[in-house]
């Protein structure tokens, strides 16, 4: 009910489902976006197949949570959380092989490895689970500004977007560790200083 009268008002529903069943019941309510999906069940995390084609089907976003600062060194996480992190990053790369829209997501600011600024890292991060670089920079712009229905105006350089973006000295695509040291920064257009 709650999903249905945000879309007839025309605002979206973002959902947070760690399990399994609780991403089923998101998919199930019409939700637009999903973070975490982890598949996580009471014994680990294991992808449902049925349930990734559910998600594609429906063109739900998934916001894959990612991102930690190196520099922080180990991110010392709950035993339960560290034992299930290999299986979660392969449902990942089953989504992304099965076709779902991929966002980032970085649950920024929850710890000292996860800074405000960590976005750059969840980029390489999702490349190097296996998604290609292109795909994963779509994963931060063009995909996230899909998922926030912003598509027009934001996530691209086309005629009539807001000219936001981000200068780089070198192809992103070609290594994304030029993200970490932007040149400039625009927002409509305007270099921000």
């Amino acid at each position: 009910m709650a999903v249905a009268e945000a879309h007839r008002l025309g605002m979206r529903v973002a959902a947070h489902a760690h399990g399994t069943e609780a991403i089923r019941d998101a998919v199930a309510a019409g939700v637009d976006t999903i973070e975490h999906v982890s598949f996580m069940t009471e014994d680990g995390s294991h992808v449902d197949a049925g349930l990734v084609r559910e998600i594609v089907d429906q063109d739900v976003f998934v916001s894959l949570t990612l991102g930690t600062q190196p520099a922080a060194g180990v991110p010392d996480l709950p035993p339960a959380i560290a034992a299930r992190m290999a299986a979660i990053h392969h449902a990942y790369l089953v989504l992304y092989h099965a076709g779902a829209n991929l966002v980032l997501g970085t649950d920024a600011g929850i710890a000292p490895f996860k800074p405000h600024d960590v976005l750059p890292y969840a980029i390489e991060q999702l490349a190097d689970l296996g998604v290609a670089p292109v795909d994963a920079l779509a994963a931060a712009t063009s995909g996230a500004a899909d998922a926030c229905g912003a598509a027009d105006k934001k996530g691209r350089i086309v005629e009539g977007a807001d000219a936001d973006f981000l200068v780089v000295t070198g192809d992103p695509v070609a290594d994304l560790a030029v993200l970490h040291k932007p040149v400039a920064v625009f927002r409509a257009g305007v270099r921000v200083r």
